[in-house]
């Protein structure tokens, strides 16, 4: 399989000769290092709990649901993150994200967040990577995202092993709004500890943009992914379960 390379032009700024650059998985037509990839896939499942035998008006209990913004949950190595420009196949720092307006889920009170399920994509050297869920206060489904915006409740650190696999990620937050989805690689990729990570992505369609950051790659602020990669299609697999 072919790793490939993506030169990143952020708005008012070309990139420079020895500028980081966003690395595309195979198959997204860009420059070519080397790598092999795999699939990972997760879907939810709702419902709702009930006494086995209620009493007439008894109150219903919590409704679990799960929130997607992808019509396919498998992965077809087209995840971008941001990488040497030298050719070696380790990643850097990238924050992605996703954020989900709760009424577009036909809920209007709390969202108990419970877990996130995160689509890992051939990682290598067990990466640092920091997922959290929080509260987004800015326009949703815009070009950008607003960092002063996010806050961020909960998060936890994960080690992907070198597998392709999605990652449960127990979180606990009550969110209300928008919920963002924040996950960083938050440590340099070397020829020492040899750290990559790419989001499980693929181009059968989402509802709202994914977006991506990386000051290394000179995207300062949290981009849409199409848009950072050369408007070519990169749909990141994350789901947040919860209860209402």
């Amino acid at each position: 399989m072919k790793r490939l390379l993506l030169l990143v032009l952020a708005t008012g700024a070309c990139a420079q000769a020895h500028q980081d650059s966003l690395t595309g998985r195979p198959d997204s037509g860009l420059h070519i290092t080397d790598s092999s990839g795999g699939s990972a896939g997760d879907d939810g499942s709702g419902g709702q709990m009930v006494d086995a035998a209620p009493h007439i008006d008894a109150p219903m209990g919590p409704s679990t649901q799960t929130l997607s913004q992808t019509t396919s949950n498998t992965d077809t190595l087209v995840g971008i993150a941001c990488g040497p420009t030298n050719g070696d196949a380790y990643t850097l720092k990238t924050s992605w994200y996703r954020v989900f307006t709760l009424s577009d889920y036909g809920i209007t009170g709390t969202f108990h967040v419970t877990a996130v399920d995160l689509g890992v994509s051939t990682p290598a050297g067990s990466p640092p990577v920091k997922v959290s869920v929080g509260t987004y206060t800015g326009t949703t489904g815009g070009p950008n995202l607003t960092t002063s915006g996010i806050s961020l409740a909960a998060s936890a650190m994960i080690n992907p092993a070198n597998t392709d696999t999605t990652e449960h990620v127990p979180l606990t937050a009550d969110i209300t709004g928008n919920l963002i989805v924040e996950f960083d690689q938050t440590a340099d990729g070397n020829l020492t500890n040899g750290y990559t990570f790419y989001p499980a992505a693929n181009t059968s369609g989402e509802s709202k943009p994914g977006y991506i950051m990386s000051a290394e790659c000179n995207v300062a602020v949290p981009t849409t992914i199409k848009s950072a990669n050369g408007n070519m299609e990169s749909d990141i697999v994350v789901t947040v379960t919860g209860s209402t």
